[in-house]
């Protein structure tokens, strides 16, 4: 809980600066995993400089047993239509991403009770001449924005998220433009004094501007559901540097994972499982033993492939993990994280530590089309730019996590 002093000075902060809530999917019907909801932090850090905010973070949303079978079918489960939250601090390293020069706050650090002015980018190129004979309320002409949406969509035409929650006055379902909406956001009731929908190809030249001319001077401006799909992603140059070298872990999950990262030298696999099997992409397991053994092959100081193997994976299947073990070299024993606490158990935390362990492996044996082993093997690169920097004396990859 923020302290009286820090509540005064972000109130402070709100009167005198301008804002920008940026999403990474639709709050309530958020069922992209955390990597991948961490992959749009690139977009977010860029539209907020972009528009000469200050970047507001939301927490990462999350539900219990997600990735273990298909989003579609997930979504109709109890479990998949009761979302959880966990603030970007308790993940990640907030004050070393702000001294990298990201202006950024978190969603529950501002005391702030509305949202001027609202995006939300809905629907998709492909339904567009469907959408657009269904509208009541075309968007007001002769603003920049309506010039660049590739077409406008119904604020309420969707049955989850914030298309679900929000409401206002007539509550008429095919509004592209809505005033004075409320609803709940991130377990906050608040009012968005518009609200429009539609697509907006922020990857095409004029689409980021329009956004900014649209929003105005207004205090907080908020666009949902960007920087997963292709026509909602932008990068300004050099932000993708600056997070691969100021993205780390929090110094709460890095502590844990250095209490229980395994004695070198030792390998890490990520074996993705759960939803990978139903989207027919999973790695078998004899594929990751194989590149556990190649990877183990590489390293000095383990004969006979008796290094240890510290496993990553979402896989619940006893046989399936039993199928892994039998493939894995019978002399290295098998490791995998056991949480010091429960705060440490739940999802996020237990994910960022997994990683924050597989990045101080000797060597590392990805899953194939994961942002999570995407991210371990960005973490390991930062960790060997710092081991042959000529300060370095450790014969292990070092850099601060």
């Amino acid at each position: 809980m923020a302290s009286a002093a820090l509540a005064s000075a972000l109130a402070s902060t709100l009167a005198s600066s301008r804002f920008l809530l940026v999403t990474p999917c639709d709050p309530g019907n958020c069922h992209i995993y955390f990597s991948v909801q961490r992959k749009t932090l690139s977009t977010a850090i860029s539209l907020a400089r972009a528009t000469g905010r200050t970047l507001v973070l939301p927490p990462f949303e999350w539900y219990e047993n997600q990735a273990q079978t298909l989003t579609n079918t997930f979504k109709l489960t109890p479990a998949g239509q009761r979302p959880k939250f966990v603030p970007f601090s308790d993940l990640f390293d907030l004050p070393r991403l702000r001294k990298a020069g990201v202006d950024a706050v978190e969603y529950h650090e501002l005391p702030f009770d509305g949202i001027d002015r609202a995006f939300l980018q809905a629907g998709s190129f492909a339904d567009a001449a469907v959408v657009a004979k269904t509208l009541e309320s075309p968007p007001p002409e002769g603003d920049t924005l309506s010039n660049a949406l590739q077409y406008s969509r119904g604020c309420k035409m969707g049955r989850d998220g914030l298309q679900a929650n929000l409401t206002w006055a007539d509550g008429k379902t095919a509004r592209a433009t809505v005033e004075d909406a409320s609803g709940m956001l991130y377990e906050r009731r608040l009012r968005v004094g518009t609200l429009r929908c539609g697509t907006l190809p922020l990857n095409q030249e004029g689409g980021v501007q329009a956004l900014s001319d649209w929003f105005g001077d207004v205090a907080v401006a908020a666009v949902f559901d960007v920087g997963h799909h292709t026509h909602t992603k932008v990068e300004e140059s050099g932000v993708r540097a600056l997070l691969h070298g100021a993205l780390r872990p929090s110094t709460d999950l890095t502590t844990e994972a250095e209490a229980h990262a395994p004695a070198s030298p030792f390998v890490a696999v990520h074996w993705r499982h759960g939803d990978y099997f139903d989207y027919k992409i999973l790695m078998s397991a004899s594929t990751a033993a194989k590149r556990v053994v190649d990877a183990m092959a590489k390293l000095d100081g383990c004969p006979g492939n008796g290094c240890a193997i510290f496993l990553m994976t979402n896989c619940r299947n006893v046989s399936a993990l039993s199928e892994l073990r039998e493939a894995l070299p019978a002399a290295s024993p098998l490791v995998t994280y056991t949480p010091s606490g429960e705060r440490y158990a739940e999802e996020g935390r237990r994910l960022v530590i997994e990683q924050a362990i597989a990045a101080r492996a000797d060597a590392f044996a990805p899953s194939s089309r994961s942002a999570v082993s995407e991210w371990v093997e960005m973490l390991r690169h930062a960790r060997l730019m710092a081991q042959r920097r000529p300060s370095s004396t450790d014969s292990r990859p070092k850099v601060e996590l």
